[in-house]
């Protein structure tokens, strides 16, 4: 399902995009890989978090330098960043079907309370054929 016009401008106005960081082509993209969230807004969202993702990775060459009396702070803009994506990070993960939340259980099994283990049953012979009694 492409883009409407409508969606395309907020998806733009919520990643703040005026100096036009993403094409429209690379947030339909961003969108399309987004299918499996469960509703419209988790799409949304999930599409924001996959694109500051993007942002984040482009800004992890960032770093801060000095020059002389000169320096700049990049790793400001990284942190920056950073901040943005997780907020909508959950919603990746759900609409990704990586959420750590679902519960994990393991198959293990019981034993019976009135079935006899084979190892217990060894030691009751030995029990019987030592001489106590049972």
């Amino acid at each position: 399902m492409a883009l409407t016009a409508q969606q395309l401008s907020d998806l733009r106005t919520d990643l703040g995009d005026s100096n036009t960081a993403f094409g429209d082509s690379e947030l339909q993209r961003n969108w399309d890989r987004m299918v499996n969230a469960a509703s419209d807004l988790q799409r949304h969202n999930a599409t924001l978090a996959l694109s500051w993702r993007q942002l984040l990775a482009s800004a992890s060459k960032l770093h801060d330098y000095t020059a002389g009396a000169t320096g700049e702070k990049l790793k400001q803009v990284r942190d920056n960043i950073k901040d943005m994506y997780e907020l909508y990070a959950d919603d990746l993960e759900a609409a990704l079907g990586t959420n750590s939340n679902i519960l994990k259980s393991k198959i293990a099994s019981y034993p019976h309370q009135t079935r006899t283990l084979p190892s217990e049953e060894i030691g009751r012979q030995r029990r019987i054929g030592s001489g106590s009694i049972e």
